[in-house]
């Protein structure tokens, strides 16, 4: 299997120009707007990069809140949890098909499953798919569905404490 970084995005080394997923608003919010909300703390974005520096793939992070009784996690102690939500990811189109949206997804999991564990409070990942379809997608990695969205949690009480 070929060698992939992630990295943070830094606009001066990586060319978000280049970057085609095939959908346009997912295409559009990368090169132009993924460096703006960095700047005002509102989502961290992260690239995949082959041996080389061109950009496979990318995922946004930003911090959010599901409502307990959303998220399977029995908590009567909390009206709403701490979690990761994944805003965007996207994978360059020459390299679609190839599993590696899955990959970026397992790098998340352990990104975020570190964080959880020694650096800040939080419950799990959510997603708000776009489709029924992305939302099996994710089932397939052990999210569960909600009414709005899919969740993966972290800790004792789920069955993804790893």
């Amino acid at each position: 299997m070929k060698e992939f970084r992630f990295e943070k995005l830094d606009v001066k080394r990586h060319d978000r120009k280049s970057f085609v997923s095939g959908n346009e608003e997912l295409d559009q919010f990368f090169q132009t707007q993924a460096r703006q909300q960095m700047e005002k703390r509102l989502s961290v974005c992260f690239v995949m990069l082959n041996g080389g520096s061109k950009i496979i793939g990318f995922y946004t992070l930003s911090s959010a809140s599901v409502e307990a009784n959303e998220s399977r996690i029995s908590s009567s102690k909390y009206v709403s949890l701490p979690v990761v939500l994944i805003g965007r990811l996207a994978v360059h189109s020459q390299f679609q098909k190839q599993g590696l949206s899955g990959l970026m997804l397992v790098n998340i999991i352990e990104r975020v499953r570190k964080l959880s564990e020694s650096e800040i409070g939080v419950k799990g990942i959510f997603v708000e798919p776009k489709s029924e379809e992305i939302s099996l997608y994710y089932l397939k990695y052990g999210f569960l569905k909600l009414e709005k969205g899919v969740f993966y949690p972290f800790g004792k009480n789920s069955s993804n404490s790893g």
